[in-house]
């Protein structure tokens, strides 16, 4: 038989390392800075560059990392890693990147 944990602090602990698929690490990234920074950066390239690619025009909610920068703040920052998707595309690449439900 398992033994639960005696603190609500360790079961929020858990909530939040396994919210919105990023490990509790990653959280802190996805700060003020983060949000400054990717509304600015929309706001100069607003349109979703994959629906561009299929000859769609959709603004662009969200700033997403072209290769997913799994915890490093190199990655994570690195404006060249950046492109601007709406939020079917960036749900679609999301996925397949298999970034749900970890």
């Amino acid at each position: 038989m398992a033994i639960l944990p005696k603190t609500q602090a360790v079961y929020d602990n858990i909530k939040i390392k396994h919210e919105r698929g990023k490990s509790a690490k990653w959280q802190n990234l996805y700060n003020h800075r983060w949000r400054k920074y990717s509304k600015s950066r929309l706001i100069k390239h607003h349109l979703c560059v994959e629906c561009d690619r299929q000859g769609k025009t959709e603004i662009a909610t969200e700033t997403d990392h072209i290769i997913p920068h799994k915890g490093s703040r190199h990655k994570f920052w690195d404006k060249s890693n950046h492109q601007s998707l709406c939020k079917s595309c960036h749900s679609k690449k999301t996925i397949s990147e298999g970034a749900f439900g970890k």
